[in-house]
């Protein structure tokens, strides 16, 4: 099983007014999921290109960033945010 924690920055942003409730309710499943397995099946998942162990989900027109160490049974979510506004390559 692995831990997942967020980075302070993304937990301010799902904490905030910004973030809509369908997207807190997503990363939330999101996160479970990853506690089971890091790179989980029935989710948009792609590996960042110029990172590694690095990966994007979509969710609908936003982006979850996390990474993956695989030693330490560690995932960091990275960043999340709209599609134009996040980068990840």
């Amino acid at each position: 099983m692995f831990n997942v924690e967020l980075h302070p920055s993304v937990e301010r942003y799902l904490a905030g007014r910004r973030a809509p409730a369908f997207l807190k309710r997503r990363v939330k499943e999101l996160v479970e999921e990853l506690r089971r397995n890091p790179i989980p099946s029935g989710w948009d998942i792609a590996k960042v290109r110029g990172m590694e162990d690095a990966f994007r989900v979509r969710i609908g027109d936003y982006r979850v960033i996390y990474a993956v160490s695989w030693e330490r049974l560690l995932i960091l979510i990275l960043d999340v945010g709209p599609r134009g506004k996040i980068r990840y390559r």
